[in-house]
Formats: structure tokens, C-alpha cells, sequence
């Protein structure tokens, strides 16, 4: 159980990739296990956290921004260059908050 997370690296790993360093403030998606003190991800998986927004907002805002996201530009084919606005409904979830 749960996707998201947010927090301070405490390790990385030494493949080399990536700019991440021990210390650093991120947020990002798990394929699970985040109901945890410390989780593994891959750090692809990993964002930087913007000072501006708390802890809980970044603990909670990868899997709703990246369906809503999915689903514009990969389900809806949305093209910004021809569509200036998008009306968004979801009735039971944050996805269009």
C-alpha cells in the first residue's frame, strides 16, 4: 500500500545516476511500501521538493498531477498549441482539484 512520498535522502546509490544527494528534500511515486519510515525508489522516480509547499502536499500530489496528466496528454491527445482551456470534472477524487 501507498504510491507516494515525500522526505529527505537518507542513501544513494552508487550507479551514478542523476543529481541526488544525501539531505536533499524530494517527493515522488513508489510501487507500493510507502507506508514506511524509509522507502527504496528508483530515482527517476524521484522530484525535487519546492520549498513552497509542505510536506503533506508533495506526500500527496504525484498520483493525482501525473493521472491528470496522463490522461490529458496520453488518453485525451491534448495539444496545448490548439486548445487553450480544459474543463475537468471528478466527482470523488482530487484529480481535478
Amino acid at each position: 500500500m501507498g504510491l507516494e512520498f515525500s522526505g529527505t535522502i537518507e542513501e544513494v546509490g552508487s550507479d551514478g545516476v542523476g543529481d541526488w544527494e544525501k539531505g536533499q528534500e524530494v517527493f515522488g511515486l513508489a510501487y507500493g511500501g510507502c507506508y514506511a519510515e524509509f522507502v527504496a525508489v528508483e530515482k527517476g522516480m524521484l522530484i525535487h521538493k519546492p520549498k513552497e509547499l509542505s510536506w503533506e502536499v508533495c506526500g500527496g500530489l504525484c498520483e493525482v498531477w501525473m493521472t491528470a496528466l496522463q490522461a490529458m496528454y496520453l488518453v485525451g491527445d491534448f495539444d496545448g498549441m490548439k486548445t487553450t482551456s480544459v474543463l475537468w470534472h471528478a466527482g470523488a477524487s482530487s484529480v481535478a482539484m
